[in-house]
């Protein structure tokens, strides 16, 4: 039995697929929401995903999706060892790389992830220098960080004899990534913002909708048939299964559900 696994955060859960007809969130209708939520997404992430779309065309038994919404790659790793795979025989990982500047730690019992685009800790001085660092420097070290992530989950599927590849959101030090880690694939979901016509993306989320997704995946079978014979199995899918499901703090954590009113 094969088995297809994919780890990544909303590109690889399939955030934005269904979001085109949502009504504005009140405090009224949340409940509501959420549950709808969790049951859209569990359809999408077992059925509509990359990695659904992987185990079509390579022919795996069983597909597990590891992805979930706003993580980063530390903390996608913590809830990879918390509940890992339960699965032996021909295994292949498919890492899809978030972005690195997204670092995470436990919080209240649960995970949480903070993009540093977006934080005060460095990024506003972006073009200066803040205690003798340079934006340039701190970038650096988040690559850093990234690829000792990227080995651990490497090391480990080499220690249970599965194949493991990986591909990345940012690229800027390609040396660096083959020396430490190896060769990466291209990212699919890599710059889909120019790729994509408006009537593509999710009007919600800034994340591709059906259409979008469906545009991607094409494009990106296409390059597997042309470079990765090796993935392909030729089994008959019939198991699709979640990694880590989704909780109340991933729910209320997801941007659609924090954005009350907005749109």
């Amino acid at each position: 039995m094969a088995t297809i696994i994919t780890i990544g955060c909303s590109f690889v859960q399939g955030v934005g697929m269904w979001y085109e007809d949502v009504e504005p969130i009140t405090n009224g209708n949340r409940e509501r929401h959420q549950q709808t939520y969790r049951e859209e997404h569990l359809n999408v992430q077992l059925n509509n995903s990359i990695g659904a779309e992987l185990q079509k065309e390579l022919g795996y038994e069983t597909f597990i999706n590891f992805g979930i919404s706003g993580t980063s790659i530390s903390n996608q790793l913590r809830m990879w060892f918390e509940n890992p795979p339960k699965v032996n025989g021909d295994v292949l990982v498919l890492l899809f790389g978030t972005y690195p500047t997204r670092m995470g730690q436990y919080i209240n019992g649960s995970i949480g992830d903070v993009d540093l685009l977006d934080s005060f800790w460095s990024y506003p001085f972006k073009g200066e220098e803040k205690e003798d660092r340079t934006i340039e420097q701190i970038d650096f070290d988040l690559h850093l960080d990234f690829i000792h992530n990227l080995r651990v989950f490497k090391d480990y599927c080499e220690i249970r004899n599965w194949k493991f590849e990986y591909c990345l959101m940012n690229d800027d030090y390609p040396n660096m990534y083959h020396t430490e880690v190896g060769v990466y694939f291209p990212n699919p979901f890599k710059g889909f913002e120019t790729q994509l016509d408006e009537d593509e993306k999710c009007h919600l989320s800034p994340h591709p909708n059906s259409v979008g997704y469906k545009k991607i995946y094409n494009k990106f079978i296409k390059w597997v048939r042309d470079n990765k014979r090796e993935w392909y199995v030729g089994e008959t899918p019939k198991q699709k299964l979640i990694g880590w499901e989704l909780n109340k703090f991933t729910i209320n954590g997801d941007r659609i559900l924090r954005d009350k009113n907005r749109f």
